[in-house]
């Protein structure tokens, strides 16, 4: 790995409807380009996965999940192709059928996203596979 390759561990939540095969995914409403995604975000220092994964959903999509409802998917490697940095991914799943269909969200951190607004919809994981940008449906 070269030296002046960041190291980033990541936290990603794949949140399935259980009354069909469907994923929760959102875009950017004010950049589009972005793509489609699904939550997720950076583990903090000494932050455990779970409650990290929590925060991340709360902060992005206003959802409050319990971190112990989390069930571990998996781990995968992702190098970014848009700056000299390598993610080790940790992916977790939950399932509910007490969500909206579509809403929009302002994100509320302490990063980069803070103010932003994130369109939340629901996609048959088929779908999500072929769509999500960044790697992000390798596991489903």
């Amino acid at each position: 790995m070269l030296k002046d390759m960041k190291e980033k561990t990541k936290v990603i939540a794949y949140i399935f409807r259980k009354s069909a095969s469907e994923v929760l995914v959102f875009d950017h409403a004010d950049f589009p380009e972005a793509g489609t995604q699904v939550v997720g975000g950076t583990l903090e220092e000494g932050e455990d996965f779970k409650l990290a994964l929590a925060r991340e959903v709360l902060e992005e999509s206003g959802l409050v999940i319990e971190p112990s409802s989390f069930s571990k998917v998996g781990e995968t490697i992702y190098h970014r192709k848009d700056k000299p940095e390598v993610n080790f991914r940790h992916y977790y799943s939950f399932s509910s059928d007490a969500l909206p269909e579509r809403w929009s969200h302002i994100v509320k951190s302490d990063g980069e996203d803070n103010g932003m607004v994130f369109d939340f919809f629901w996609l048959p994981i088929e779908e999500a596979k072929r769509v999500l940008t960044g790697n992000f449906g390798e596991l489903l």
